[in-house]
């Protein structure tokens, strides 16, 4: 039995997609933007959050903020060491 909101269907039409995967192959634009396109694109092809942000190799933004603030911790932690 899920537990939560049932996740909304993604329903794109041929033409967005194909302006999605214009986006995706793109060099010239951000990469930011890029990767969102991925994010629908995946979207739309599976049916767990879960599952397209392990595919994309993403995690809740609670564990990148946990990864960047460890890093600086050891930068700092190495600073000190070479003094």
């Amino acid at each position: 039995m899920r537990t939560g909101r049932p996740k909304a269907t993604l329903t794109i039409s041929s033409d967005e997609r194909t302006n999605l995967l214009a986006i995706t192959r793109s060099r010239s634009l951000p990469a930011a933007l890029t990767f969102r396109a991925k994010i629908v694109l995946a979207c739309e092809r599976e049916s767990s959050n879960a599952v397209v942000s392990t595919g994309l190799g993403v995690g809740p933004p609670y564990d990148r903020q946990m990864a960047q603030s460890l890093h600086r911790r050891s930068d700092r932690r190495a600073l000190r060491r070479d003094a």
